[in-house]
């Protein structure tokens, strides 16, 4: 007697597309999850543990589709199972590479970062997602048009697969691209050419000349940069008779060019008595383009460094600050352009240490003490000396950063502040750099004082925000005999990350915080034995002219006032303010300007008591184009999500119409 064996029957692919669908919705739950919701939300863990899930069980249907089915069936269900498989792989690939498993990514330039296991995995794991996930679609939708009644045709089912993946390796390619253009970032000019017009600063500091200055032009006589240069200066040169113009052709007056040492045409010689400096601009229009956009910074430096007189500003060294090189262990930003900044401004910049001698005395000729991100305490000796520099009215400028260990507390309590360490948050307003929670940190405000320290960035404080990546926050501390201005602020419904989560807790209490400080205090210097007599020669002269003595006195009185040293410290509850990574990274003022660099201007303006402190040039550089954040995530997903599925639909459509007509030809 035969035994009827139980014949094997098409499941899962041939029964229909609900087993696609619950993995598709595995995949949207965990891209809610982790994209959408993120943070360490209990909802985050429940649709992207419902997801995996719902993916699993995917996988497994497929599996048990592939053993149960046989012949050609066998080879389909196969290769839909292994493409299954390949979004589970896609997805472990995802959770080795986040910040569950390697922990936060450091916040840097892409051009910066390194190619280490977290870049790989972070473009990996999505083209292996998509090279699983789209070829299986195209498997199951072609499978499913064949009906149950009229067998499996392999040729077609794997046609469409290998359709499928030659899409997805077109998709593929723009991960590779974004990848590589982060990282190569290569520009080209195409935008249109105009030379820079002198900017207010540069007119204020042709208008307050002292002494006789000169612009030499060594360009040939006709020539097409020399037509861009000269209504440039024409401009300035009406604005004070100290300053004067005039065009030199090397090859009719050599003399002069060998007096002035111009070697070649291009050049812009600026000539203050013996010293000068030189602006070479070229003589071919193609190549000067670049130049003459910003012209007007050009003349900025060139006459700061022949108006100014040099001045030392000292950087306190020797208590783990941060500096302008990196040290091994150490992954703070980096402040070399803050250096730079100084140099170019004509500051001599030298170090101040236990060495150098700190513990003694300030050297006279400092001009400023630039103190950033101190580490650890004071060495004995050192913050008397640094006082005493202080009430001899010193200026100062300190930074400080809540994730070091030691601020200089005694310091700041002679100051009358305090520094609180609790990381300032905001849930809405921030800038996203790494988008993660940590972008919390990075605060954004605009929030300005009246202040002589925020003279400019006051003034368009509606066009410039300026970003706080990790701010702690500043308050007053006990009573004192020196003038503290909070002079940047928060914006409202900032909280303190106390137990830094960078979720906001209910301890955690919103409202106005203040990042930076501005403290001055007058200084009563003793009366000279010398100013006693002439003060006493003017009341005889003052008698004998008959003349009200009560009115010379108070004219002298308002003079000393005048005359009168003011300490000026000014205090950042952030060192990132002026880092590397963010100094220039928001360019959203006029002309494209970066805001924090315009605060560190204003600041160094106050506190140098200097107005020739090179401020906001004129630039016909290509400004970049600022999107605000809602702005950014439409074209996220306009551009990752809508284009591409708009052209797989048009390819579906048109491979469907294909099917159908041959199918009516037979």
């Amino acid at each position: 007697m035969a035994v009827d064996t139980p014949k094997k029957v098409p499941f899962g692919v041939l029964r229909g597309l609900h087993v696609l669908v619950g993995y598709l919705l595995g995949i949207v739950l965990i891209f809610v999850g982790e994209r959408l919701i993120g943070g360490q939300s209990s909802t985050r863990w429940i649709l992207g543990g419902t997801g995996a899930v719902a993916m699993l069980v995917a996988c497994m249907l497929f599996l048990i589709a592939w053993k149960r089915s046989d012949g050609e069936r066998s080879r389909i269900e196969g290769l839909a199972a292994l493409l299954s498989l390949g979004g589970l792989l896609a997805l472990v690939l995802y959770l080795l590479g986040s910040d569950l498993v390697m922990g936060p990514a450091p916040v840097t330039r892409a051009k910066d970062a390194g190619v280490g296991l977290r870049q790989v995995l972070l473009v990996a794991w999505p083209i292996l997602m998509v090279l699983s996930v789209l070829p299986l679609i195209f498997v199951q939708v072609s499978t499913a048009s064949m009906g149950l009644g009229r067998g499996v045709e392999g040729s077609r089912v794997r046609a469409s697969a290998l359709s499928g993946a030659m899409t997805a390796s077109l998709l593929c390619t723009l991960f590779l691209i974004n990848a590589i253009a982060a990282r190569k970032d290569v520009h080209r000019d195409l935008s249109y050419f105009k030379t820079t017009t002198p900017s207010d600063v540069t007119r204020e500091m042709i208008t307050g000349l002292d002494a006789d200055t000169q612009a030499i032009l060594f360009f040939p006589e006709y020539n097409d940069v020399l037509q861009e240069v000269c209504p440039y200066f024409d401009e300035l040169k009406g604005l004070s008779e100290r300053f004067t113009v005039s065009e030199v052709d090397r090859a009719l007056e050599p003399d002069i060019a060998k007096e002035y040492r111009a070697a070649r045409d291009g050049s812009v010689m600026l000539v203050r008595g013996k010293s000068r400096q030189k602006i070479d601009v070229g003589t071919s229009l193609d190549r000067a383009k670049r130049k003459l956009r910003k012209l007007d910074s050009e003349v900025q430096k060139a006459l700061l460094k022949l108006t100014r007189k040099r001045q030392t500003v000292y950087t306190i060294i020797g208590h783990g600050e941060r500096g302008a090189d990196r040290v091994g262990g150490d992954d703070r930003s980096k402040l070399s352009e803050l250096r730079k900044i100084l140099r170019l401004n004509n500051l001599m910049v030298k170090n101040l240490g236990p060495v150098e001698g700190l513990a003694s005395e300030v050297p006279a000729d400092a001009a400023m003490l630039l103190w950033t991100d101190p580490s650890r305490p004071l060495f004995p000796g050192e913050a008397s000396s640094l006082r005493a520099y202080l009430n001899k009215g010193g200026r100062m400028l300190i930074t400080l950063d809540p994730e070091s260990p030691a601020a200089p507390v005694g310091l700041l309590e002679f100051l009358g502040l305090s520094y609180s360490t609790d990381k300032l948050a905001h849930d809405h307003k921030y800038i996203p750099l790494s988008r993660s929670p940590a972008d919390r940190y990075n605060l954004v405000t605009n929030a300005f004082s009246s202040h002589a320290a925020t003279s400019v960035i006051s003034r368009y404080s509606r066009h410039l925000p300026v970003l706080f990546p990790r701010s702690g926050s500043l308050d007053k501390a006990g009573k004192t005999n020196k003038k503290a201005t909070f002079i940047v602020k928060s914006l409202d419904m900032t909280w303190p990350d106390k137990n830094a989560d960078m979720t906001r807790s209910e301890g955690e209490k919103g409202g106005v915080f203040n990042l930076a400080a501005a403290v001055s205090m007058k200084i009563k210097m003793p009366e000279k034995p010398e100013d006693k007599k002439e003060e006493v020669k003017k009341e005889n002269k003052d008698e004998k002219k008959d003349r009200p003595l009560s009115k010379k006195r108070s004219g002298a009185a308002k003079t000393a006032e005048g005359d009168q040293p003011e300490m000026r410290v000014v205090v950042f509850a952030d060192t990132d303010v002026f880092a590397d990574d963010y100094l220039g990274l928001l360019q959203v003022g006029p002309q494209g300007y970066p805001p924090n660099r315009i605060l560190l201007t204003d600041v160094l303006k106050w506190l140098l008591e200097e107005r020739q402190i090179g401020g906001v040039s004129t630039s016909e550089e290509d400004v970049k184009i600022a999107h605000t954040r809602a702005e950014d995530v439409t074209w996220f997903y306009v551009t990752v999500f809508a284009v591409p599925l708009f052209i797989l639909g048009v390819g579906a459509g048109t491979r469907w119409g294909r099917g159908r007509k041959r199918r009516t030809g037979r």
